[in-house]
């Protein structure tokens, strides 16, 4: 089985650029008051939560790890034009090691969060397959 070796995040709470978390058997945080430690790290119970058999979303915020954080809440709003928003890496190793990349949107017409686009990179970061979400504007259905 293929073990999660790096997170990254962009978009997300203080992380306005791609920002990369290594996970190792033992992985320290530290820095700064308000650099987005707590963040990181309820945001990997939130994912855990999101595959869980309750799951009721693409990033799961009903959770504990959320602390009553609603998905409108999670995207990086530093330059003062809040996003609905943001993209999530993640990086596995294994046999064949590979990146999985997605983006996460507020649906305001439907009040759920959802998978926009989804992409499947090898080890040498060439796109392998790729999904993306259409709109059929007549049924609100993607």
């Amino acid at each position: 089985m293929p073990r999660l070796a790096a997170i990254e995040v962009q978009g997300f709470r203080a992380f306005a650029n791609w920002t990369r978390l290594e996970l190792r058997p033992l992985t320290l945080l530290y820095g700064r008051n308000n650099a987005g430690k707590s963040s990181l790290l309820r945001l990997l119970a939130m994912l855990a939560d999101s595959v869980g058999e309750t799951a009721r979303s693409a990033l799961e915020t009903h959770g504990p790890a959320a602390r009553g954080a609603r998905f409108k809440d999670l995207p990086w709003t530093g330059d003062g034009k809040p996003r609905s928003a943001f993209k999530l890496r993640l990086c596995w190793d294994g046999p064949t090691p590979c990146t999985d990349e997605f983006e996460l949107v507020w649906l305001d017409e439907r009040s759920r969060a959802m998978v926009r686009r989804w992409w499947l990179r090898d080890a040498a970061g060439v796109t392998q397959w790729s999904l993306e979400a259409e709109a059929y504007p007549d049924d609100e259905m993607y």
